[in-house]
């Protein structure tokens, strides 16, 4: 799982979440908005796990720390 940002040409930023599964490579999931809260990264979390399935455990590639993910 790796959070992202980036700007536009008019100054606004915004931030995408990819999701991949490292084992084979394979992108799972992406989010791309000006915000993403935490409620939405748990909901594509849990569409993810709805099908594919829990995993054994989730790498954060950066310094990202949520209460409500962490649950």
């Amino acid at each position: 799982m790796a959070f992202m940002a980036d700007r536009l040409g008019d100054g606004r930023t915004f931030r995408l979440l990819n999701v991949l599964d490292d084992f084979n490579r394979e992108g799972l999931g992406i989010e791309v908005d000006f915000s993403l809260p935490a409620e939405r990264v748990i909901c594509s979390l849990s569409r993810i796990i709805e099908w594919r399935g829990k995993p054994g455990a989730i790498r954060v590639r950066t310094e990202f720390t949520s209460s409500s993910i962490l649950k």
